[in-house]
């Protein structure tokens, strides 16, 4: 995806690697961002037979400005994104088996995009929330305010 997209979905592929037998481990991506791309859809597909390909689901290179990353699978052994470069939240993910870690916090009521229209009671979870701290920021008539707490990790 390359200069600036609005409203891009990408949904209900399934992709099979016919490389499986190579002896050779490669990284990719699958989709790569170049410029900005805003109101990305990513749901419902997979990726299977990738037993020497980690073949990530997205390389955001570019500017990534309201994510909603659902129900994508593999059987490969990576990370959901290959790169992390700019963003503006909110990011929503949820439900997808690959293993993702981040480094910093996406959904912070500092980072929310301008194109992002909230209405009162709009809840954005935290990607990364840490015991005895918010998990969340909510939309009030005040602005965005942290919701939520949790004890510890089990």
């Amino acid at each position: 995806m390359s200069k600036v997209t609005n409203f891009s979905f990408i949904k209900n592929n399934i992709i099979v690697d016919k490389n499986y037998f190579s002896e050779n481990t490669i990284e990719n991506s699958l989709l790569k961002t170049f410029g900005e791309c805003q109101n990305l859809l990513l749901s419902d597909n997979i990726i299977v037979g990738s037993k020497n390909i980690k073949l990530h689901l997205l390389d955001c290179s570019g500017v990534i400005d309201i994510l909603r990353c659902e129900r994508n699978t593999t059987d490969s052994d990576c990370s959901l994104f290959y790169k992390i470069n700019k963003f503006h939240a909110p990011w929503f993910i949820s439900n997808n088996n690959w293993h993702q870690t981040y480094d910093f916090e996406i959904n912070t009521a500092d980072n929310i995009s301008r194109n992002y229209k909230a209405s009162l009671g709009d809840m954005i979870h935290f990607l990364s929330p840490t015991p005895k701290t918010a998990i969340g920021i909510i939309y009030t008539k005040d602005g965005w305010k942290s919701f939520g707490k949790f004890d510890s990790l089990m």
